[in-house]
């Protein structure tokens, strides 16, 4: 098997976790607008579509064009690894406060701990490394357009998430935001 292949793999097992988590989600307070998600959810649902669909033909052959002089297949691979295990964690750390939309759950907390403690937003700082790992052992043009579609889709999401947790949290989320990076541990 190739290791883009094994790469595509972890992203399954990423999808499993997913939905096997979200049957154990506590109940939603608020949920955000319908048009709110779909600003951040269209260019994720592409940037899935770049990485995962089959060869493009036609006017999009272009993306068919590598990056690279050659993929990086075994580091891309590990890099992959990493980061779903780093979103895995964080996900198991959310427990019955995750949810795929901008929500509030019953007995809302902010999570501070595990991976929370590196960075406010651990499952997109995994994604994004594993989206890297996935586009360094694949080496197509059309992977790196979805990590990049990807990140622009995660850094709206944010904006919204981070808007309602100073809103829901106040002091202690202004505490928790001047002591712990955004996106990136101990930078942004």
């Amino acid at each position: 098997m190739s290791w883009v292949r094994w790469c595509f793999a972890a992203w399954t097992a990423l999808g499993l976790v997913w939905v096997v988590g979200a049957l154990f989600a506590k109940r939603d307070v608020y949920i955000e607008p319908w048009w709110s998600r779909v600003g951040h959810l269209t260019p994720l649902l592409a940037a899935a579509v770049l990485v995962f669909s089959p060869p493009l033909g036609g006017r999009l052959a272009w993306a068919e064009a590598t990056f690279l002089p050659e993929p990086l297949g075994p580091v891309g691979f590990a890099i992959t690894v990493v980061g779903v295990a780093f979103t895995i964690w964080a996900r198991v750390t959310l427990g019955n406060l995750w949810s795929g939309r901008v929500t509030l759950k019953e007995g809302h907390r902010l999570i501070k701990t595990g991976p929370f403690a590196f960075t406010r937003h651990p499952i997109y700082t995994g994604a994004l490394t594993a989206g890297v790992g996935t586009a360094l052992a694949d080496g197509r043009v059309r992977v790196a357009l979805g990590l990049m579609l990807a990140a622009f889709a995660f850094v709206r999401k944010i904006g919204v998430e981070e808007g309602l947790l100073a809103k829901e949290f106040g002091q202690e989320h202004a505490e928790y935001r001047a002591r712990v990076a955004r996106l990136v541990p101990f930078l942004w």
